[in-house]
């Protein structure tokens, strides 16, 4: 269980930060709506994963610290 809240809660986390940074720099691809771009793709798989490998991290430590 712990496992699970830790994973949705730095998803939760990294969407919304996600969506606040592309929007902050006026970046805007769906790979499903819009037309294929392998550029524009590994810049929106970058930016997810440059987000949610702090935001994980960060949360593993301040929220599950006690738990250990």
């Amino acid at each position: 269980m712990k496992d699970f809240t830790l994973g949705m809660i730095s998803i939760l986390l990294t969407v919304l930060t996600y969506e606040g940074v592309t929007a902050l720099i006026g970046f805007n691809y769906h790979l499903f709506s819009d037309e294929f771009n392998l550029s524009s793709l590994l810049v929106d798989i970058g930016l997810f994963v440059a987000i949610f490998m702090p935001i994980y991290f960060v949360v593993k430590k301040v929220i599950f610290r006690k738990a250990n």
